[in-house]
Order: structure tokens, then sequence, then C-alpha cells
């Protein structure tokens, strides 16, 4: 149903008019996103990505590809990335059947030439790169149009003639005492294979003014640590 119509208090359209509750907070926007670099044969870094975004994102991105095309889709992903790709093999599931959340999958290849040092945002272009929340203080309550259970992972080589100069912090944080949310960033390397893990959950979508500051802090750590980049150096 339409985001809208989780306000509250409803009726079902029966013989009986039996009440019923439709609430944000029994909504879930769930995300999972797997991406796999690797060297090729001739060393160059090459990627692949599966995504299954969720209700409400796999209906927005429908309405984009009808009124834009699929090519505009492809676009702006590449645009977006963080990083000067190219895109091939993009293929899109399930977008004809609307009870079902899109599977999309594509290869790409990087396209920038190879430096001294090598800058690399693990998150690519699923980071959260701004906080919502800006205002440094708030009146009224937050109410969030839904619960968020958001999971990314990464897979990669360190590329070939390079090593790991510098790797980000891995780190977990709660919310609050009460967990109603909670953000995870592991990174590790083991030989020349790196392994990323984001985790974003939030269950509660409804905040007092009260606790507007911690929600505020909560996501600027979150876009804090979404902009740290992995740092390659080329071997001597």
């Amino acid at each position: 149903m339409p985001l809208r119509c989780y306000n509250g208090a409803a009726r079902i359209i029966n013989k009986t008019g039996d009440h019923v509750e439709l609430n944000s907070e029994s909504v879930t926007e769930r995300k999972i996103t797997s991406v796999f670099i690797i060297n090729d044969e001739k060393g160059k870094l090459v990627g692949s990505l599966q995504q299954m975004p969720g209700n409400y994102e796999s209906y927005d991105i429908r309405n984009r590809i009808k009124e834009k095309g699929k090519e505009e889709l492809q676009k702006g992903i590449q645009k977006g990335f963080g990083a000067e790709i190219t895109i091939t093999a993009l293929t899109i599931d399930s977008l004809d059947q609307y009870d079902h959340e899109l599977n999309i999958k594509y290869d790409f290849d990087f396209n920038n030439e190879k430096e001294d040092i090598i800058y690399l945002n693990p998150m690519f272009s699923e980071g959260q790169k701004e906080n919502l929340f800006k205002s440094a203080e708030r009146v009224y309550p937050v109410e969030m149009p839904f619960a968020i259970d958001e999971t990314y992972n990464l897979q990669m080589e360190v590329p070939v003639g390079y090593e790991v100069d510098e790797l980000p912090q891995s780190l977990i944080v709660k919310m609050n005492e009460q967990n109603d949310g909670m953000f995870e960033y592991r990174i590790s390397k083991s030989g020349d294979n790196i392994s990323f893990r984001s985790h974003i959950w939030i269950r509660r979508t409804y905040f007092l003014p009260d606790e507007y500051e911690m929600l505020r802090e909560f996501f600027n750590l979150i876009v804090k640590k979404h902009a740290e980049q992995i740092v390659f150096k080329k071997k001597k």
C-alpha cells in the first residue's frame, strides 16, 4: 500500500468493518547488496553487483524505467558509482511482477589509470552521503515512513602490484540502550583479499523531540563512516 496509508487506526472494508492498526513500524524496507571485485587475467579490476532493493525502492525504480528507460538508469548508476566504471550485462528481474522486489545485476570494469596511490570507497554508490536531519534542533516528533534494514557486502582482491596502505576501522554502534537501531561497519584483510560489511538496522519509526539529537548523531556517524576510503599504494 502507499506509505501514506500507514497512519494509525483503519477499518477493513467488509461486512463487519473490522478494526486494524496500520503503523509505519510494521513496514520494513529491506535492501541487500553484494559486490565482488577481482583481478582479471590482464591484471585489471573487474566486478559484479547483485542487489535486491526493498518494495518501495523497487516501486521507484520501476517508475524511473517506465519514464526514462533502462538506459537512463544505467547512466545514473555509472555516474553515482564513485569510480570511473563501464557497466555491462545489466539485468533487472521481476520488472513486471509488482508484488516482488526487483533483483538487479550487472558487471563492471574500472576505467581509471593505475596511479601510485589508489583511493577506493568500499561503499561506492551505496553509501549514506548526507544526513537528512540537518537542523540542529527540532520541536516536532520525527515520523519515519518505515523501519530500515540495509545490508551491504563486499569481497574484493587487492589490485595487482599494490598493497593496502590504510584500512578504515571496524565499528559497531547501538542507537540507544533500548537497541532501537544499530550500525555495523566491519572490514578486514586476509592475504590479498578484503572483506567488508555495512549493516544499518532501525526498528523504530517515531522519535520524540528530545530524542532528535540522538537520531541526528546516529546518522552523522553513518555518513562519516560511509565516506571513509581504502588506500592502496604501489609496491616498490
